[in-house]
């Protein structure tokens, strides 16, 4: 079963997505509401998004793998 162990690298990637999906949550509860329209909001909710994304990628270390 060795062959299946994570190394603190595979934990500290999966800690990382675990973040960023949980930035979605938010977006996806208010741009699912049915009980206001979502043009006008949509376009805050992904700039909201997008910030969150450029605020984690600027805090990865220099070392941190162009792929994840």
């Amino acid at each position: 079963f060795r062959q299946y162990e994570l190394s603190d690298a595979d934990w500290a990637r999966i800690e990382l997505i675990m973040q960023w999906l949980k930035s979605f949550h938010p977006a996806t509860t208010q741009m699912s509401t049915t009980k206001c329209p979502m043009l006008s909001s949509a376009h805050a909710i992904f700039h909201g998004l997008q910030e969150s994304f450029q605020e984690d990628l600027a805090e990865l270390p220099d070392s941190a793998p162009v792929k994840l």
